[in-house]
């Protein structure tokens, strides 16, 4: 991400996300990033997709 956006304050960026998705049904689920902003939600979609098979 650094390089792509030539911004060495994001060297140290990124996250790590687990998750117990065993209670799901079979199906696709939409992602999306929520973060809190001054008292407001932020969302940000991701535009990907898990699968549980």
């Amino acid at each position: 991400m650094a390089a792509a956006f030539k911004q060495d304050g994001f060297l140290k960026s990124g996250f790590l996300f687990q998750a117990d998705l065993s209670s799901l049904k079979p199906g696709a689920y939409a992602l999306s990033l929520k973060m809190p902003d001054h008292g407001r939600l932020i969302a940000c979609p991701v535009k990907k997709n898990i699968v549980i098979d």
